[in-house]
């Protein structure tokens, strides 16, 4: 597990309910018959292009956009239970595998 990962999903792994809501995602738009067409059709909109504009609003704009779609990759990436695996006690953590710490500082994907 990287740096990164072991900031937005915790270090040891992920909670029952984090992985449930996971799962969901990746049945949503990995496994159900329309979904992998449609989540292309997102990352290539959304995703597969450049956020920067001259006007910085509509920059924060497109990286609005851009962070959706990195939050449903993480969601689908957490699905994977070789990856993260299932934490034994609950933590202090929400749903999206955030704490406090990582809330104040932004990284809430």
């Amino acid at each position: 597990m990287t740096d990164l990962e072991a900031m937005l999903h915790g270090p040891k792994g992920v909670t029952e309910a984090q992985h449930k809501k996971a799962y969901a995602y990746k049945n949503t738009f990995v496994d159900s018959e329309y979904g992998p067409e449609v989540m292309e059709s997102l990352r290539n909109r959304f995703y597969n292009r450049l956020s920067f504009d001259v006007d910085p609003y509509v920059t924060a704009f497109y990286e609005g956009q851009r962070s959706i779609i990195i939050h449903l990759l993480s969601m689908i990436d957490m699905a994977d239970i070789n990856k993260y695996p299932i934490l034994k006690e609950e933590t202090e953590q929400d749903d999206y595998g955030t704490s406090d710490s990582t809330r104040e500082h932004g990284h809430y994907f």
